[in-house]
């Protein structure tokens, strides 16, 4: 993946989920975001080909940026799963008219 494709994904990322956290900053220079979780742990997200991970952590990497923040943040899987919830129920309701 080279730069220009880790920026759009950050990007995208970014202005999807950005009012998820407590502060989420998005660093195009050098291709991470930057995220405090609800529950004050601070992470520098970053993508590859092989997926999301955390900067200089662990060496675990995820398929998606939601699975990561879910095994990671209790408060994102709640809104994530909520917001789910909520657009699947418009798409019913919407069937339903």
């Amino acid at each position: 993946m080279n730069s220009s494709q880790q920026q759009h994904e950050l990007s995208t990322i970014y202005n999807e989920y950005s009012t998820y956290f407590s502060k989420c900053l998005l660093n195009l220079d050098q291709n991470y975001i930057e995220i405090i979780t609800k529950e004050g742990d601070e992470l520098k997200v970053v993508v590859s080909n092989q997926g999301w991970s955390i900067k200089n952590s662990n060496p675990l990497v995820y398929e998606t940026f939601e699975a990561l923040l879910q095994t990671i943040s209790p408060s994102f899987r709640d809104k994530f799963g909520n917001e789910l919830a909520n657009r699947l129920n418009l798409l019913l309701q919407q069937e339903d008219d």
